[in-house]
């Protein structure tokens, strides 16, 4: 682990906790600067039945908590550094039996990283904190404990793995071994789920036609229904709209966050069936209205070409001090830190150069470092040798990072920002 200097930021934003009652709202300022609140309107669900199995579609509650406002024109839009207390440089082993192609999603459970690689492989392995290389998990075809489609995948308060094949509408629990534990139909087909209990969890979007789309729901394995928690909205989450992040339903420990699409509503999951709306990003007007998403399906470059739109807010990851997640707007990402000590949030531009190399998006969190990679791609690039020699490492640390190459698997890095948000200029 390597150590930086700590220093009270001069960068550090505003931010206000709404607390919502049922007759009353009441805004808490935490003696920053005050910003305009526009409270949350039209957020009554609407109620949607469905015949599955014979059985009436569940509706389930939404609830609103203590609700975190980001006015996004009160933002300093910062192309700072963010500042790193700790890091750590993963290589993953390279073997023939675990080839990864992309980190498609990333989870981290006791000490030992389980990693799915979607769109070459189609498999999920297992390395542990020193990136030794533990399993390999699914095993292909129609028979039982086999997968033809592996869509998604989460793990338990275990360890073990919940594996989802969309084309057989099926979960198969695995162990870290790859033994089977059980297997499951789910009772509709979806793109993405967040599992808690023994055989229940959140999903995102239904994807049949004989079913009216849901954002947001529950499935219950045993039960084999679903209730939902988020109704579609339309045009708005159409599978027509492409998907810009590789994923929309973020797990930290046994907590969850999901931002509900072209909105700037971001909903907290928490392990009993509980969606909280928990950061609300405003105003309303910097997000894409039904006119603009509907043109999306024959051209999406408006999205890059209108800088004033927040078209996606992804990689919304949570430690014991800091929110984390990111903002498109046109072609830039903002990137944001929330603080849990007192709600003010910080814009940056980058990860401290001197200490960090590798993609700038955070994809997970390990205890309570944040996780980043650096891709495979990146090693076989011109400058990749001046980057490496400009990092203040120690030189054995650097010399496992020259020797990587582009047949070699990607680097995981660990990573502590500085408690005090030291911002370092370029």
């Amino acid at each position: 682990m390597y150590l930086v200097p700590l220093e009270r930021s001069q960068f550090l934003q505003q931010s206000v906790v709404i607390v919502y009652s049922i007759e009353k709202i009441i805004a808490q300022d935490y003696g920053i600067n005050k910003i305009d609140i526009r409270v949350m309107k039209n957020l009554m669900l609407i109620g949607i039945v469905l015949l599955i199995g014979c059985k009436p579609l569940n509706r389930g509650p939404v609830m609103d908590g203590d609700i975190l406002s980001i006015n996004i024109d009160s933002l300093n839009k910062s192309k700072e550094e963010m500042s790193i207390s700790e890091i750590l440089y993963i290589p993953l082993e390279t073997t023939d039996l675990c080839l990864l192609g992309d980190v498609s999603k990333i989870l981290y459970f006791k000490n030992n990283f389980y990693i799915f690689d979607r769109f070459y492989s189609k498999n999920i392995y297992v390395f542990n904190r020193d990136g030794k290389f533990i399993n390999k998990i699914i095993q292909k075809g129609r028979g039982p404990g086999e997968i033809i489609e592996l869509t998604d995948f989460d793990i338990d308060e275990q360890g073990n793995i919940y594996a989802y094949d969309n084309r057989q509408k099926k979960i198969i629990l695995f162990s870290i071994h790859g033994d089977v534990l059980g297997e499951f139909k789910v009772p509709v087909r979806f793109l993405e789920f967040f599992a808690f209990g023994k055989d229940k969890g959140y999903f995102l979007n239904t994807i049949e036609k004989d079913v009216p789309p849901t954002a947001l729901g529950l499935f219950d394995l045993n039960k084999k229904d679903i209730t939902v928690l988020l109704a579609s909205k339309d045009v708005f989450d159409e599978m027509s709209n492409k998907f810009y992040s590789k994923h929309y339903l973020f797990r930290s420990g046994s907590t969850g966050f999901y931002n509900q699409r072209f909105t700037g509503n971001v909903f907290r999951l928490s392990d009993d069936g509980l969606a909280t709306l928990d950061i609300r990003v405003g105003p309303e007007t910097r997000f894409p209205d039904e006119e603009f998403v509907i043109a999306l399906r024959d051209d999406q470059s408006p999205v890059f070409k209108n800088p004033e739109k927040v078209w996606d807010i992804r990689n919304i990851y949570e430690n014991s001090q800091w929110i984390s997640l990111q903002m498109s707007m046109g072609i830039d990402q903002l990137k944001v830190m929330i603080s849990k000590k007192d709600y003010e949030s910080l814009c940056f531009g980058a990860f401290d150069r001197n200490y960090y190399v590798g993609n700038q998006e955070i994809i997970g969190i390990a205890d309570d470092f944040f996780i980043s990679e650096i891709p495979s791609r990146m090693y076989s690039k011109l400058d990749w040798g001046d980057k490496i020699g400009n990092l203040l490492l120690p030189e054995e640390q650097k010399l496992k990072l020259r020797q990587l190459s582009l047949t070699s698997n990607p680097t995981i890095i660990l990573y502590k920002v500085d408690p005090y948000l030291k911002i370092k200029s370029n």
